[in-house]
């Protein structure tokens, strides 16, 4: 069985997650990475003996060959590039958080599933839903085995930015690029919730920045913050339950008895 060839956008997470993971699975060819810089690309096709070293994603949906592009760049950056592979014809990888705002992840969408419908393969990266133990959550409550469920409750507690004079991504600080522990980190819960339990139909919920400055990862200058580091949130599933994503703890309750989900954080 031949392997899929593809090209990585993205050189950051990209070139520490996506890239080995694609050459270790064996079913992927990386042939291509695109950079802001050709410093960077240049370094990162040579560790991981990649033919070709990009700034310009055009030139990497042009190579002979190119089955599929997985984008790993900041979310403001997601739209043109999302647009631009399915357009191009190619299979697509999208990291999350997939948009800044629902408009744009409506034209994300409405492409991607007009890509589908000619063959094409179009996802988000909710790489969690590979864990044993959600994909086990998932089979326990589709199997019955926790009755009807009603009410759910995922918290999530992580102190990675917890001290502020602790680098972080630029882009992680800044609302307008996409930023914020809801997009990043609570995207994840939100996904599983979906996943095990349907479609949401109605949600409330409130965000907050308490660090009001942070250090910056590329050279640790102080700079403002404008995206959350808290999230809360209380969401209604029509069919099965009420769902509470509250992002402080790796923990989920799935209850079986009619109970009100309480947004508290």
């Amino acid at each position: 069985m031949s392997r899929i060839r593809i090209g990585v956008i993205g050189t950051g997470f990209g070139a520490r997650v996506h890239i080995p993971g694609f050459q270790e699975s064996g079913a992927f060819e990386v042939i291509g990475v695109v950079s802001h810089s050709q410093r960077r690309a240049d370094e990162v096709a040579r560790q991981y003996a990649i033919p070709h070293a990009l700034t310009d994603h055009h030139a990497l949906l042009a190579l002979p060959g190119l089955d599929a592009v997985s984008v790993v760049v900041s979310p403001d950056r997601h739209l043109p590039l999302v647009l631009d592979v399915l357009a191009a014809g190619k299979h697509l990888l999208c990291e999350k958080p997939l948009a800044r705002n629902l408009d744009e992840a409506r034209q994300m969408a409405a492409a991607a599933m007009a890509a589908q419908a000619s063959g094409l393969v179009a996802m988000v990266d909710h790489e969690f839903r590979w864990q044993p133990e959600r994909r086990r959550i998932k089979e326990l409550i589709d199997e019955g085995f926790v009755g009807t469920p009603y009410g759910a409750t995922a918290v999530n507690h992580m102190g990675l930015f917890a001290d502020p004079e602790r680098p972080a991504f630029a882009w992680w600080q800044e609302r307008a690029r996409g930023g914020g522990w809801l997009l990043n980190s609570g995207t994840h819960l939100i996904d599983g919730l979906r996943w095990w339990l349907g479609e949401i139909e109605s949600v409330a919920g409130f965000t907050r920045v308490h660090v009001k400055q942070r250090r910056r990862g590329r050279d640790g200058s102080w700079a403002r913050t404008t995206a959350s580091a808290r999230c809360c949130a209380s969401a209604r599933a029509p069919t099965r339950c009420c769902t509470s994503p509250r992002s402080r703890s790796a923990a989920a309750a799935i209850c079986s008895r009619s109970t009100a989900a309480r947004a508290c954080c």
